[in-house]
């Protein structure tokens, strides 16, 4: 039989889930513009629309290698808008 343990995740400081190796995603999306991974994100939501704040984002960095020499996130936000979160 299969089990599945509790989703154990954190919250930050407004009390939003961060996602972490428990954490249960059931959608995720990838940008591969550049030809390299750019952005990724995962939601709790089933087939979540894209301009929901319900998307929690990482933005890939890389080199001319491509070796990834960055990983930011995950920042809350909407699909739609990825490039516009406050990315350092």
């Amino acid at each position: 039989m299969f089990k599945v343990k509790p989703c154990k995740v954190a919250q930050d400081q407004n009390h939003n889930l961060i996602p972490n190796d428990d954490f249960m995603w059931k959608d995720r999306r990838m940008d591969w513009t550049s030809g390299n991974l750019d952005y990724m994100a995962v939601t709790e939501t089933h087939k979540a629309p894209e301009g929901d704040d319900v998307w929690w984002i990482w933005k890939y960095t890389w080199d001319v290698t491509p070796n990834n020499t960055r990983v930011e996130g995950p920042l809350l936000g909407n699909w739609t808008d990825r490039a516009a979160l406050a990315w350092a």
